[in-house]
C-alpha cells in the first residue's frame, strides 16, 4: 500500500470518478494517460489532487509506464514525466529525508510549465532551508555550521533552477532582487548579492542581449537590473547603447542602474562613446553628471 498521509497543504481526495467527469473504469488506459498528461502543466494544488489519483487508483507500474509512454522525442515535458520515475515519487512527501524532498521539489520547480506551481515549491523549498539553519545546536558552531549549510543547498537550489527557461530566471531574479535591494527575505542582502552576480556571469551575452530587447517589458527591465551586478565594462556599454531606444521609464531605471552600480566608471564609457560619436550618443549627455 502507498503511503500517502493527509497534510494540510493537500487538498481534499476525490474519486478517479470526479476527475473530469470520466466515469471510475479499473486502470482504463485513456484516464490514466490524460491525468498523467495534465501533470506538468498543473499548479501544486491540482498536481496534488492528480497525484493522489495516481497512487490511490493505479499501480505503480501502471502510471509510471504511462509517463514513459509520454516522454516522445524531445518534449518539452520529457524531464517533468521523470519525476513520476522517482523511487519516492509515491511516498509521503512530509516524512521523507529532507535532501530527498528537496530534490524532487527541484525537479518540479525546473520542469514544471505552471509558473505558480515553480513559485510555490520555490518558496517551499526556501522555508525547508531556513528550518534547517534554525535547527537547535548545543554550540555556536553547530548553528553556524547549519546556517552554512543552508545558505549554500539554497544558492545551489536558485542556481538549477535558473537554468532551465526564462520563467525560471524571473522567479530567481525577483526573489534575488527584492533581497538585494530592500533587505533579508529568504536570503541575505549579501548573499542575493553574490546570487545575482554569480548568475549573471553565468548567463551568456547574447541571451543578455537578446533579453534586453525582448518584447515583454518586464523582462527588459529584469535584465536591467541584471546588468547592474555585473562588473567591468560590457554591462555598462550594454545599458548606455540600450539607453537609446527605450522608453522614459526604463532610462529612469537605466539611469539608476548606472549611477548606484557602476558610477563613476560609467562616465569615461559615457565620455568615449560622446568622443566617438557625438551625433549618435547625443541623448546620452542627459547622464552626465
Amino acid at each position: 500500500m502507498n503511503d500517502v498521509a493527509p497534510h494540510s497543504i493537500f487538498v481534499d481526495h476525490h474519486k478517479l470518478s470526479d476527475y473530469e467527469g470520466k466515469p471510475l473504469l479499473s486502470a482504463h488506459q485513456s484516464t490514466l494517460a490524460s491525468i498523467v498528461a495534465d501533470l506538468p502543466k498543473a499548479d501544486w494544488n491540482e498536481f496534488v489532487r492528480l497525484r493522489e489519483l495516481l497512487i490511490g487508483n493505479f499501480d505503480e507500474s501502471a502510471y509510471k509506464q504511462a509517463a514513459k509512454d509520454m516522454m516522445i522525442g524531445t518534449s518539452k515535458y520529457n524531464r517533468f514525466f521523470e519525476i513520476l520515475q522517482h523511487v519516492h515519487f509515491s511516498s509521503n512527501w512530509h516524512t521523507i529525508d529532507k535532501d530527498i524532498y528537496l530534490d524532487i521539489l527541484s525537479r518540479l520547480a525546473q520542469y514544471s510549465a505552471s509558473f505558480e506551481m515553480r513559485q510555490h515549491v520555490f518558496v517551499s523549498a526556501m522555508r525547508i532551508l531556513d528550518e534547517i539553519s534554525k535547527k537547535p545546536c548545543t554550540n555556536r558552531f553547530g548553528r553556524m555550521n547549519n546556517q552554512r549549510m543552508s545558505y549554500l543547498k539554497k544558492l545551489d537550489f536558485i542556481y538549477e533552477l535558473a537554468k532551465p527557461d526564462s520563467m525560471s530566471r524571473q522567479l530567481v531574479m525577483d526573489e534575488l532582487l527584492e533581497c538585494a535591494e530592500n533587505g533579508p527575505g529568504h536570503l541575505s542582502k549579501t548573499q542575493a548579492i553574490v546570487g545575482l552576480r554569480k548568475i549573471a556571469y553565468k548567463q551568456s551575452r547574447l541571451l543578455i542581449e537578446t533579453e534586453l530587447s525582448d518584447k515583454d517589458p518586464i523582462v527588459r527591465q529584469r535584465t536591467i537590473n541584471l546588468l547592474g551586478w555585473l562588473n567591468g565594462k560590457y554591462p555598462i556599454v550594454l545599458l548606455l547603447k540600450s539607453y537609446l531606444n527605450c522608453d522614459s521609464r526604463e532610462r529612469t531605471l537605466i539611469t539608476k542602474t548606472l549611477r548606484n552600480h557602476h558610477y563613476p566608471r560609467y562616465q569615461i564609457e559615457l565620455a568615449r562613446l560622446l568622443a566617438r560619436n557625438p551625433v549618435k550618443y547625443a541623448a546620452l549627455q542627459e547622464l552626465a553628471i
